[in-house]
C-alpha cells in the first residue's frame, strides 16, 4: 500500500438531515520515505503532519462540514478497516517550528509516546469547535488514518473510515444567531462550495446572480482620486459605497462601521485608501 505515487483520500457524503451525517473516507496509499539518517517518514497526498514534538511524525487531513445554527454535534465511528504493517524507527516530530528557525539545527527528541504500548495519535477521527463563515456555522472534521505503536514497532493503517455526526443537545460555543442580509453574494457561493463537503445549494437559499457589495474607507485627500475607483465598480455591477475616515472615527469605530455594513448590506469587500 505505501508507494511512491498514492492518490488522494476520496470522501463521501450522505447528509441524511441537516442533523445527522455520515461521512466515509478512503485513505488510498499512502507515501513511505527512508530518510538518510535511517528514520522513516510517512505521509499521504493531501496530508499534514500532526506536528507533535517528540510524538511519532504523522499525518492527519481535515475537511469542514455545515451543522446547524446552534446544535452541539458528536461523532461516533460507524466502521473502520485497517492494515497493521511491521516498522521500525518511526521519525519524531521537532514540533511546529517558525520560518525563522533551521529545522536542521533541532534534535531529534522523543517523549512519552515512544514509551507508551499504545497507538499514536489515538483518536482516528474528531471534531474541532464549530466556527461562522458568513452566513453558515461550521465545523472542522480532523482524520488520522495512521498511527504508530513505537513499543510494537507497528504502524496502522486505516484505509476505510465511516462515521456518523448527530446533534446532540444545543453548543454555546459560536452559534449562529445573526446573519447578513444578501448572505447569498455569488463571491461566498463559491467559497462554500469549496469550504464544505456537505454543501448543497438547492437547501440553502437563492443564489444571487450579483456580486457583494464593496466598503471603501478612505482618507479625505485621496477621496477625488478614489471616486474613479469607486465609479468602475459600481459600472461593473459591485455596489460600492465610500466614506470619509475622518466621518467614521477611531479603531473601534471603524469597526463597528464594517460589522453594521456587513450585517444590514451584506458587505462582501473593505477597501481602505490611505498611505502607509
Amino acid at each position: 500500500m505505501g508507494g511512491p505515487r498514492p492518490v488522494q483520500p476520496t470522501w463521501n457524503v450522505n447528509s441524511i438531515s441537516e442533523s445527522n451525517i455520515e461521512i466515509s473516507f478512503e485513505l488510498n496509499g499512502y507515501h513511505h520515505e527512508l530518510l538518510e539518517n535511517g528514520k522513516n517518514r510517512i505521509s499521504f497526498p493531501g496530508g499534514v503532519p500532526i506536528l507533535e514534538r517528540g510524538a511519532p511524525e504523522m499525518p492527519r487531513m481535515a475537511r469542514s462540514i455545515i451543522i446547524p445554527d446552534l446544535a452541539n454535534m458528536e461523532l461516533s465511528i460507524i466502521s473502520s478497516e485497517f492494515i497493521d504493517i511491521p516498522m521500525e524507527n518511526i521519525e519524531p516530530s521537532k514540533g511546529n517550528l517558525t520560518r525563522d528557525v533551521d529545522p536542521t539545527t533541532i534534535p531529534y527528541t522523543y517523549g512519552k509516546p515512544y514509551e507508551t504500548n499504545e497507538f499514536y495519535p489515538s483518536e482516528i477521527a474528531f471534531l474541532r469547535d464549530p466556527y461562522i463563515l458568513r452566513s453558515l456555522r461550521g465545523q472542522t472534521i480532523v482524520y488520522q488514518p495512521i498511527q504508530y505503536n513505537p513499543i510494537e514497532r507497528m504502524l496502522r493503517v486505516y484505509t476505510s473510515i465511516e462515521i456518523s455526526i448527530q446533534q446532540n443537545g444545543q453548543s454555546q460555543i459560536n452559534p449562529l444567531t445573526r446573519r447578513p442580509f444578501n448572505g447569498g453574494s455569488r463571491e461566498f457561493e463559491n467559497m462554500y462550495k469549496d469550504h464544505f463537503i456537505n454543501y448543497n445549494t438547492d437547501e440553502r437559499y437563492d443564489v444571487l446572480s450579483e456580486q457583494g457589495p464593496m466598503l471603501v474607507i478612505s482618507y479625505g485627500d485621496f477621496m477625488d482620486e478614489m471616486q474613479t475607483f469607486v465609479d468602475w465598480k459600481n459600472y461593473k455591477g459591485i455596489p460600492t459605497e465610500m466614506v470619509d475616515v475622518a466621518d467614521v472615527g477611531d479603531v473601534d469605530d471603524m469597526a463597528q462601521l464594517i460589522e453594521d455594513q456587513y450585517y444590514e448590506n451584506g458587505i462582501a469587500f473593505v477597501f481602505f485608501g490611505w498611505r502607509y
